[in-house]
């Protein structure tokens, strides 16, 4: 009997035990193991009592070792989590703490693909390499890759190149020439017999059913799980076998480790290892599983690298890629920033460079009206609330100061390459979608203000319009951002 999947949402942010358990249908024995469950994987995190909203936003990604729940039930817990998660029973709904809508189905569905877009990009799947072992708790990240290997690339191909005597397809020219009689008339060669290549496609595979059939069984279990309708995916029925019919476990990874001995091809030594992650990974259907997920307790992390390509980082371009007055040589942008010397009383006092330094999260050069443009920002996944008065959520004192430390770091180049125009921006995510962004204040601290750096100006995106371009690899117009 298909299980009845009870769909519920809940927004990243502040609760207490006792609204995280009424917005999860929790009660009981059974949902106190679930809500443990939450907190052993980090995805509800306890807070102190204290914690202000400014305090949220850092101890988003902290663990709560060390903390002891207040008498009373009147602890603050932090869900930090977004993406879904399957759980007895229970599709649960994670998304982003900015979206103020109840049942926000449509971005969410966007914002999962932005989360697969950033573990292609950053994580390398991980799937792909030798740490492919220690993903042994994600069976549905596995089947979300190989689906989506299957929309881009289709069926695991075994094909064989063989040569024909004159037949249709293309020439091969080397062999026709070394083995063919030539007759030469009017110093032209002629060719009796042509050799042509021919491609037979075996439809007989093992791997390529078996391929097909892990695929339809994908397929059929994230549909009663009420999962495939979330990441937008196409129903994949192309096989009437069973992944058992392929014989035990042990087999069907034997068969496909010798596959991969022999798989010489990058995309289907990725797909043999992904096959062979389900098969080993397999405990039953996923939509009767006790707990699996897809999504991140760090979503900051998210917020930042769909900043980081949108505006066109160039922290790691080489000089002479930019256009700047001295464009020569291979250093970094990311590389002129100095480091830190320790500088020892008993070794001649030679400085010995520390290994970490300031580290920008985005910074962009360009041109506008003849003007070189140089540009820092930093992504903050913040909620900020300013105007009337009021200021909540809020970087901290830290934040601020290295921003304008990334400024004064850069000093030197862009007196060099005589670059004037400088700004310095926050940037927010905002769930309106009405302009690309707004330009909501600034912050300065006038100690600053002798070595004449450009105060912080606050820009809130829309964070949907930024998921498009993400999405579709686009880079956004700099000049059209509402910097002053």
């Amino acid at each position: 009997m298909t299980p009845t999947i009870n769909d519920l949402y809940i927004k990243e942010g502040s609760y207490t035990k006792a609204q995280i358990m009424k917005k999860l249908g929790l009660n009981g024995p059974a949902g106190d193991k679930i809500f443990q469950q939450l907190r052993t994987k980090g995805i509800i995190k306890l807070v102190k009592q204290e914690a202000s909203e400014i305090d949220f936003n850092e101890l988003a990604s902290d663990a709560d070792d060390g903390l002891e729940e207040a008498v009373g039930g009147g602890s603050s817990y932090f869900f930090a989590f977004v993406g879904i998660i399957l759980i007895s029973g229970k599709l649960l709904k994670c998304y982003p703490k900015y979206i103020t809508k109840d049942k926000p189905l449509k971005e969410l569905k966007q914002v999962l693909k932005v989360i697969q877009r950033y573990n292609n990009n950053n994580l390398n799947l991980k799937l792909y390499n030798d740490e492919l072992k220690e993903k042994q708790n994600e069976p549905l990240n596995i089947m979300l890759t190989l689906l989506n290997d299957y929309y881009e690339n289709g069926l695991y191909e075994n094909n064989k190149n063989i040569i024909e005597d004159n037949g249709s397809g293309e020439i091969h020219w080397d062999k026709t020439i070394n083995d063919s009689f030539t007759l030469i008339s009017n110093n032209r060669p002629y060719y009796l017999e042509l050799k042509t290549k021919k491609i037979i496609y075996d439809e007989t595979s093992y791997i390529k059913r078996l391929h097909a059939a892990i695929l339809t069984q994908c397929s059929e279990e994230l549909a009663r799980a009420d999962i495939i309708d979330l990441f937008e995916l196409l129903p994949t029925e192309i096989s009437d076998e069973q992944v058992e019919d392929f014989g035990d476990s042990d087999y069907i990874l034997y068969r496909l480790e010798q596959e991969q001995a022999v798989q010489f091809n990058t995309r289907k030594n990725q797909l043999l290892r992904l096959m062979h992650a389900y098969i080993s990974n397999k405990k039953g259907d996923i939509s009767e599983a006790d707990f699996e997920m897809f999504g991140t307790t760090s979503f900051e992390d998210v917020w930042e690298d769909v900043c980081k390509q949108v505006f066109n980082n160039q922290l790691n371009k080489s000089l002479r890629n930019l256009p700047i007055i001295h464009n020569k040589g291979g250093t970094k942008l990311i590389n002129l920033i100095p480091k830190p010397q320790w500088i020892a009383r008993d070794n001649q006092e030679r400085p010995i460079p520390a290994q970490g330094t300031l580290q920008p999260d985005i910074i962009t050069i360009y041109k506008k009206d003849g003007n070189t443009v140089f540009l820092i920002f930093d992504a903050k996944y913040y909620l900020i609330t300013l105007g009337q008065g009021k200021l909540a959520g809020n970087p901290g004192l830290e934040s601020i100061t290295k921003q304008y430390l990334y400024e004064l770091a850069y000093k030197k180049f862009l007196q060099d390459n005589q670059i004037e125009t400088v700004k310095n921006c926050f940037l927010f995510p905002m769930e309106d979608d009405s302009v690309i962004a707004k330009n909501i204040g600034l912050v300065k601290m006038d100690i600053f203000s002798f070595f004449k750096l450009e105060n912080i100006q606050l820009l809130k995106l829309s964070a949907s319009r930024l998921y498009d371009y993400y999405l579709h690899n686009k880079k956004l117009d700099l000049s059209k951002l509402p910097i002053y």
